[in-house]
This record gives C-alpha cells, structure tokens and sequence, in this order.
C-alpha cells in the first residue's frame, strides 16, 4: 500500500522546539471553539489543510494558523 505524502509537520521525541503554551490550541480547547464533540473535532483536525503540529503521538493546532483556517471556511 502507497502512503499518501504527509502535509503536516512531524517532530521526533528528541527534537527542541520552543513553543509557549498561550501559541496553541489544544483539542479539548478547540472543542469549545468549533462546537464540537471531541470525535468531530479529530475528524476536522485529520483533514487536508488543517493546520497542526504533531510531536510523538500529541496534536497541537497553532492559533494564528487555526484563526486564519477558521475564518476562510466560514
């Protein structure tokens, strides 16, 4: 099976990035945001074009990236 290429970032355990938690969504916070069950805003966050970070298996969603991405599909 082909994999389809990753348009996303994707960070090792061991590397630095310095970002400061006021930066970034997190999911339950975007839950509120979207108006959303958990499942639904994983389904939004899977999809091409959202923008997210991942590091190991945690999912963080830049908030200027998401405010940009949210008003552009109201």
């Amino acid at each position: 099976m082909i994999r389809p290429e990753r348009k996303y970032i994707v960070l090792g355990k061991d590397t630095n990035i310095n970002m400061k938690r006021s930066d970034y969504y997190t999911i339950q916070e975007l839950r509120k945001i979207m108006h959303l069950s958990t499942a639904g805003v994983y389904k939004e966050v899977h999809k091409e074009g959202f923008p997210k970070i991942l590091i190991g298996k945690r999912i963080y969603i830049p908030k200027k990236k998401f405010t940009a991405y949210w008003n552009n599909t109201k």
